[in-house]
């Protein structure tokens, strides 16, 4: 079996997707350093900034890091990131080393409409939640109990996850196939239909394999900035800088690290669906020549 990238090309397996994830950090780190330590520095550094400037507040934990002003702006750096990660991988799965340089000229022009997918994702999960709250708050509005409406917080939460993995692949079928923003949705609801479960079971792993590292990642600076803050003279540790300064230096590097991890799974495995579907196997075995396209 032809293997020319970070996995064989055939119809892969859990081991082949998420080997293949790691392999692709290790081959390719220079780019996916550059990447994902990139996000997370601009990401934690602008939330502190804009979080100092208009409340005056010095952010203490980690909840404050996640306040609006910083999830706009992780918007904007994930989002360019997670095309940039896309490329890389494209070319990792054909052998090819693509910079850091190189996967932002092909990230770039497709910035606005990698926006658009993101905004019209979330737009779509959030309004199936709405949808699901709305019988429950009008009852409990005129008086009823609140047991519809905690039926429907957990169908809203169903839908949203469904919906969530039947829309996992519009990114990396708007970059790869240089699809628009609704046609990316469409093509990625068409590549999940018959392999939801297995979508959503290797992406839940990876979630849960991605949190436990960023958890082990974050509890040494956690610790370290609870022990320096206990040394302040006013005994408040998580007001202090020193604590809310390793927490982001935390924070940064547990990112740096799950970031291209969960993103390469999901590239990885949208290929896999392309392979079990279309015979991509034998477009990647073609273009993994040196006159081969440059995309899968």
């Amino acid at each position: 079996m032809p293997q020319p990238g970070i996995i064989p090309l055939r119809p892969l397996d859990l081991g082949d997707i998420l080997g293949g994830a790691f392999r692709m950090m290790r081959s390719h780190w220079r780019a996916v350093l550059g990447i994902s330590l990139g996000v997370a520095v601009l990401v934690v550094a602008v939330t502190l900034v804009v979080e100092g400037t208009t409340t005056g507040n010095t952010p203490s934990t980690t909840y404050d890091l996640g306040s609006l002003p910083g999830q706009f702006v992780a918007l904007l750096g994930s989002t360019l990131a997670v095309g940039m990660l896309t490329s890389v991988v494209s070319h990792a799965v054909l052998g090819r080393p693509l910079g850091l340089r190189a996967a932002w000229r092909e990230a770039r022009p497709h910035f606005w409409r990698l926006l658009g997918v993101t905004v019209l994702v979330s737009l779509v999960l959030a309004v199936s939640v709405l949808v699901c709250l709305v019988p429950g708050l009008l009852v409990d509005a005129a008086g009823g109990g609140d047991g519809l409406t905690l039926l429907g917080i957990l169908g809203g939460v169903v839908l949203a996850v469904w919906l969530y993995i039947r829309l996992s692949f519009s990114t990396a079928a708007l970059v790869l196939e240089r699809q628009g923003v609704l046609a990316a949705m469409r093509r990625s609801a068409k590549l999940v239909r018959g392999a939801w479960w297995r979508t959503f079971g290797i992406l839940l792993l990876t979630g849960l394999i991605a949190s436990v590292a960023q958890f082990v990642i974050m509890l040494p600076f956690d610790i370290l900035g609870l022990l320096v803050g206990l040394t302040g003279s006013d005994g408040d540790v998580t007001g202090s800088p020193a604590f809310w300064l390793f927490v982001a230096v935390g924070l940064i590097a547990s990112t740096t690290f799950t970031f291209p991890l969960t993103g390469g799974t999901t590239v990885l495995l949208y290929v896999d669906q392309r392979i079990r579907q279309e015979s991509l196997d034998l477009n990647l075995t073609a273009a993994s020549t040196p006159t081969g396209p440059t995309h899968p």
